[in-house]
């Protein structure tokens, strides 16, 4: 009898939350995110851990109440958001990269050209 209650409170605290309190926990944690300040690092990298923490509890949950087609929908419809995130994150990162590396070929040439204007006035 105690085992049987065991496996049910068990089964009960390992399912996923309902689909409204997973989804209204997402909404909260992106909200904080976009509210955070940007020398709020800590800060903002807890929330991005909870946006995917969460966002992976709205799957089982719409997975659970729906069903695996269902759930599979949902995670496209909710992912596009987060995919288009990932993509700005990737451009600008790679607009950073390549500002550093066209700053880094104008230092070499500048350099270039004082030391052979040097080495010229030696001669």
């Amino acid at each position: 009898m105690a085992q049987a209650y065991d496996d049910q409170l068990l089964a009960e605290t390992l399912a996923p939350p309902s689909l409204e309190d997973a989804e209204e926990a997402l909404a909260f944690w992106r909200g904080r995110r976009r509210s955070l300040p940007i020398y709020r690092r800590s800060a903002r990298r807890e929330a991005d851990h909870m946006i995917v923490a969460w966002s992976a509890r709205v799957r089982a949950a719409r997975r659970a109440r729906f069903g695996r087609l269902a759930g599979l929908a949902g995670l496209f419809a909710l992912d596009l958001g987060e995919l288009r995130r990932r993509i700005v994150r990737i451009a600008v990162g790679a607009l950073a990269i390549c500002c550093l590396a066209v700053a880094a070929l104008v230092a070499s040439v500048v350099v270039a050209v004082q030391v052979t204007t040097w080495l010229v006035s030696l001669l």
